[in-house]
């Protein structure tokens, strides 16, 4: 509305401006050609551009005024509104304005308004302050920058009018408003100036019980219990009067004066028992609270003993129950169990004809059972039956209909107590337990005969009975049950037990009683089996009849027994039959039928598995026995099949090996040896780790041998080499292999036996000398020319060593001294002198002297052919040099004269070589004449003749004849 008038003239002005932009425009293409007006053109547009600034800023400040002048006259209606809407509280609650909207209100006023009045502000602030005070923590949250406090508006009121008697409610305001700032103390000093200042004024009761929680809280508790004193002086129209007397119990309780604060719980609670208003929530926490002091404070004393000593001088009395009660449950509370069952337990001892005495004493026992306090719990059971049992004299004064849960707690209790004792006596084996338990099962059949589970407790009395070994006293139990409780399910159990016992007493009881006993037994048996012939035990005890037979080796009752069962019992009976039969078979020799009930056992597929071994076993023996029965009398071929029926039948018996052995024995006396073979071998592989692997090992060794299978028969006698116990027996075998390998051209595998042999048994001497020259023939046979070497130097050194030597030694060391010799003269002969001759002629030289010493040690064996052989070989040598130097390769370019020369120092050289031969060959001439000639003393004469023909080629008949002279 204020900006119209503007709108319009500015609307004006710029079509006016518009209109003079156009004609303008006009102008310019009406004067385009007169250069004097276009020239004044642009002053005009200058011009009109000026006016159109002036006009636009004068516009603006004409609407920035009109504006400004329109917002303060809507901010001043606005704080009216707001203040007025504040004010609006209070007054009768128009417009649905709450406390925190005329609090936002009122700080909204001070804080817009221009100028406030002196008057106009403390009013309002006042109001801020009455407001903060009802709203309390939600003021802060609702403005919380707001820097008017309602503390501060209340101080302000009383430094203006100190003495006004309006004072006592701003004081109690003050107070308010200093507790919601925490300023506790402060607020009691206000409260306490209410107090003396006006001690009339209806807010003083309320102050001083403010004040004394004050204190309370700032834990001055003797302050406290004094202002709550104070408080306490008159009830009527004291609405603080039972919180007081609250507090105080609590005040009293925190100085420790735990039985002056037990009379304020105790009052307290007496006030809200009669109280017609004890439905409110905070009445029934603060009963509840006062209930848990009044724990507290007994705790704090001396538990339950505190609480008997209350009472006596006390008139609460109609609380001692439930004071007990709550003090054990607080107990409880905490996990003092021993504190609560205490607790019950002083009641029942102080009042132990009170009808809640036995009912406590049910509480101590469900504490106990819940925490797992056996012992304790039990004492507990104990103690109820004892104290509160059917025959006590509490039932004199008391009703039994009215304590029905006592009475099954009784009964209950008196029957767990008897099964307790029965597992402890199964678990501890004392006969005390078993005698508690007896006692118990005793008490509860005396006391409830007519139960439900009468005849049940009747069967494990009987029970315990027997577990306390009064085998007597259990039988006749055993008998009473099965004529007291003709539809007990367990009857036929109870008559079984009967027959069992006195089965047990046949066997165990006194030695001059047993036989009474069996007879007993044998007629117990009979009879349980004609009074519950449908049951299936009835088998078991004619099984039971067998099983007795059969121990005492009554074989043919044990049969006639068992058979029995076999016609009328279940598939396990019969079962159990069959064995006891193939068992009596089997120990009276009767083997083959045996045999036949065993198998039928086992084809049945029910027998079980630790039976099944002992049914094998006893199967397989049968079969062995009737191979032993065919052997015994000379049917070998008979009893060779029983023998192997052994391992067909019942391939996993331990019998099967010795079965096995018999059976190659018998292939073996039968000479068919490949059977035999097949036989120890299946046992070798099935059976490496047996005690007779040994003596397959020899079988099979003999079978090789027998059936022309050498190298096998070669490979058990190595095996028997490395397992035979006795030495000689070792060594024969290894002879034995090394020999079969070696007549069968396994020569690797001969020479690593004869190696071993030389080095394991050394002695007897001859033999290892024979396995050294084994070794040297079959390194001979493979070409090893190294190891050949080495055996005959072996051989050599070993005879060379031997204390004594036997010709053979000599014999075979002086062979191998020949044949080393022989080679060595061959290495020698085959090296030639040549160019340069020094390097050839020292090799030779080496060789030479090499083969010398060779054949020396030859002649040093001293035998006259071997002599005359070293001779004339070593002749050889030294002639063969002599001829090897004068052929040698000369040197090139030498003349005729050098030529002669060098041939010359040659047989300068050469000469006595051939004189070293000439001396050997002559040594070999001269044996002749001690009546030696061989081959070597011809050839040592041929080479003689040969070398000097004038004097050594005539006929020695002048030697013959110097001989015969001689």
């Amino acid at each position: 509305m204020l900006l119209a008038p503007l709108s319009h003239r500015l609307l004006g002005d710029f079509e006016d401006i518009n209109r003079l932009r156009v004609r303008l425009d006009e102008w310019k293409k009406q004067l385009a050609g007169s250069v004097s007006l276009m020239a004044d053109v642009p002053r005009q547009q200058v011009a009109l551009d000026d006016l159109y600034i002036r006009i636009v800023k004068m516009l603006r400040k004409q609407a920035d005024e009109q504006l400004t002048e329109r917002r303060r006259r809507i901010n001043h209606y606005l704080n009216q509104a707001r203040y007025g809407l504040a004010e609006l509280y209070g007054r009768q609650q128009r417009g649905g304005v709450d406390a925190s909207e005329a609090l936002v209100a009122y700080h909204a006023y001070l804080k817009e308004a221009p100028e406030v009045s002196p008057e106009a502000r403390k009013h309002i602030i006042g109001r801020i302050a009455d407001l903060e005070l009802e709203l309390g923590e939600e003021a802060e949250e609702i403005m919380p920058a707001a820097k008017v406090s309602g503390v501060a508006a209340y101080l302000a009121e009383l430094e203006k009018n100190p003495q006004d008697a309006g004072n006592e409610d701003v004081l109690y305001k003050l107070a308010r408003a200093y507790e919601q700032q925490g300023e506790t103390a402060k607020a009691l000093d206000a409260l306490q100036k209410l107090i003396r200042r006006y001690p009339n004024s209806s807010y003083v009761a309320e102050a001083r019980f403010r004040v004394a929680e004050g204190m309370f809280i700032q834990q001055n508790y003797r302050q406290a219990a004094s202002t709550y004193d104070s408080i306490l002086n008159s009830k009527k129209d004291n609405a603080y009067y039972y919180h007081a007397l609250y507090k105080r119990g609590w005040s009293l309780f925190k100085l420790g004066r735990y039985r002056q604060a037990l009379d304020d719980f105790f009052a307290v609670l007496d006030h809200y028992d009669s109280a017609a208003d004890f439905k409110g929530k905070a009445n029934q926490e603060l009963y509840a609270d006062a209930q848990r002091a009044i724990n507290m404070c007994f705790v704090n004393m001396k538990g339950p003993v505190s609480v008997d000593e209350f009472f006596g001088r006390n008139r609460y009395h109609r609380y001692i129950e439930t004071t007990y009660q709550s003090l054990a449950d607080y107990y409880l509370a905490q996990e003092r169990f021993s504190d609560a069952v205490q607790t019950w337990s002083t009641y029942t001892e102080q009042y132990p004809n009170s009808q809640y005495a036995p009912r406590y004493l049910l509480k101590i026992v469900d504490t106990w059972q819940q925490q797992g306090f056996e012992k304790s719990y039990v004492a507990a059971q104990e103690r109820l039956i004892n104290e509160y049992g059917l025959h006590t004299p509490f039932w004199t004064s008391h009703k039994p209909e009215q304590f029905s849960d006592v009475r099954a707690a009784l009964k209950e209790n008196t029957r767990l107590l008897a099964e307790h004792y029965h597992i402890k006596a199964r678990e501890s084996g004392n006969r005390s337990d078993y005698l508690q338990a007896a006692n118990w099962y005793r008490n509860y059949l005396k006391n409830y005969p007519n139960e439900k589970d009468a005849a049940q407790l009747n069967y494990l009395y009987a029970e315990i009975l027997e577990e306390a070994e009064q085998y007597r006293e259990a039988i006749a139990e055993f008998n009473a049950v099965v004529k007291k409780y003709p539809q007990f399910a367990r009857r036929a159990d109870a008559g079984y037990a009967a027959v069992l016992l006195t089965f047990q007493q046949a066997v165990s009881g006194p030695r001059q009683e047993r036989e009474q006993w069996r007879r007993q037994s044998y007629e117990t048996a009979l009879n349980f089996a004609k009074l519950f012939p449908a049951d299936g035990r009835a088998s078991d005890v004619l099984l039971h009849l067998a099983e007795g037979s059969y121990r005492r080796s009554e074989y043919p009752e044990a049969i006639t027994l068992a058979q029995r069962v076999v016609t009328q019992g279940d598939l396990q009976q019969k079962q159990k039959a069959l064995l006891i039969i193939g068992h009596s078979q089997f120990e009276t020799q009767k083997y083959l039928s045996a045999e036949q009930t065993y198998r039928t056992l086992l084809q049945s597929g029910r027998v079980a598995k630790n039976e099944r071994r002992e049914i094998n076993r006893r199967m397989a023996l049968s079969i062995y026995r009737q191979g032993e029965a065919a052997q015994n009398v000379g049917n070998i071929s008979a009893a060779v099949e029983h023998f192997l029926r052994v391992r067909k039948e019942v391939p996993a018996s331990s019998i099967v090996a010795t079965a096995e052995y018999d059976a190659a024995a018998g292939l073996i006396s039968m000479k068919n040896w490949p059977a035999a073979i097949e036989v120890l071998e299946r046992f070798r592989e099935e059976q490496p780790g047996h005690k007779l692997r040994h003596e397959v090992t020899r079988k099979l060794a003999i079978a090789y041998t027998s059936s022309n299978e050498p190298v096998k028969a070669a490979r058990e006698f190595e095996r028997l080499a490395v397992v035979e116990s006795d030495a000689e027996k070792r060594s024969a075998a290894l002879w034995k292999a090394a020999e079969l390998y070696d007549s069968n051209n396994h020569l690797d595998q001969a020479a690593k036996l004869y190696k071993q042999y030389v080095k394991e048994y050394p002695a007897p001497f001859d033999v290892a000398m024979e396995a050294r020259q084994k070794l040297v023939a079959l390194y001979s046979k493979t070409g090893d020319d190294k190891q050949r070497d080495y055996w005959r130097k072996q051989i050599i050194d070993v005879d060379k060593k031997a204390p004594v030597s036997n010709e053979r030694s000599r014999y075979l060391a002086m062979t191998a001294a020949i044949e080393i010799a022989d080679a060595k003269y061959r290495d020698y002969q085959a090296v030639q002198l040549t160019i340069p001759l020094k390097k050839s002629l020292r090799k030779k030289k080496k060789l030479l002297k090499e083969a010398i010493d060779a054949y020396a040690l030859v002649a040093g064996y001293g035998d006259a052919a071997t002599i005359t052989r070293a001779g004339y070989q070593i002749g050889e040598i030294y002639y063969g040099f002599s001829r090897a130097l004068m052929k040698s390769e000369r040197p090139r370019g030498l003349n005729e004269e050098e030529l002669e020369q060098y041939d010359i120092l040659l047989e300068e050289q050469a000469f006595p070589f051939e004189e070293k031969a000439l001396e050997f060959y002559r040594s070999n001439r001269v044996r002749i004449t001690d009546g030696l000639y061989d081959e070597w003393i011809q050839k040592s004469l041929d080479r003689l003749a040969e070398i000097f023909p004038a004097r050594y080629s005539r006929p020695e008949k002048q030697d013959a004849y110097i001989e015969a002279l001689q």
